[in-house]
């Protein structure tokens, strides 16, 4: 009798701690595996990105010829071929070319592989990815407004010389 009341106390220790140590198991596995799967969405993320900057930066060359033709023969045909405006469409078109460049050469290799990355990182470089994404946005969007505008005064070059014929 006298033994199992010094085993009753620890039985009950022993019973109790199992389910302690047990949840404390649980819990680090259930953490990792948060991590995990926060890592393989940011991975996830990132190539999106990479892949939606991808098309769009490598397109920018293209929008901005079809810009420059649209500009120059929108100026041409309102008798501004020698203006400062032409000069301006230039300038305007050769930084830009510039910064098109610049993007493309940081542009991230065909299929990185981001499996050695810890969240933090991943996270810098969504980051980084995301400003140059917007920054070709941004140029996409002032070319696509520029060929707008040339629309739109192409339409009033048309009236206006309708009017004398």
């Amino acid at each position: 009798m006298e033994l199992l009341s010094h085993v009753r106390p620890v039985l009950i220790v022993v019973l109790s701690a199992v389910p302690g140590c047990l949840a404390a198991v649980l819990g680090w596995r259930n953490y990792r595996r948060t991590g995990k799967m926060k890592t393989l969405d940011l991975r996830l993320e990132l190539r999106k990105v990479d892949a939606e900057i991808k098309s769009l930066v490598l397109g920018l060359p293209e929008l901005l010829d079809t810009a420059k033709v649209s500009r120059e023969r929108v100026l041409t045909a309102s008798g501004r071929a020698q203006s400062g405006a032409m000069q301006i469409c230039r300038d305007e078109l050769r930084k830009d070319g510039e910064r098109q460049q610049r993007l493309a050469q940081a542009l991230p290799a065909d299929d990185p592989d981001y499996r050695g990355c810890s969240p933090e990182a991943l996270e810098q470089e969504l980051v980084r990815r995301r400003a140059a994404l917007g920054e070709a946005k941004g140029i996409a969007s002032k070319y696509e407004r520029w060929m707008a505008d040339d629309n739109l005064a192409r339409a009033q070059v048309i009236a206006n010389r309708a009017k004398f014929f």
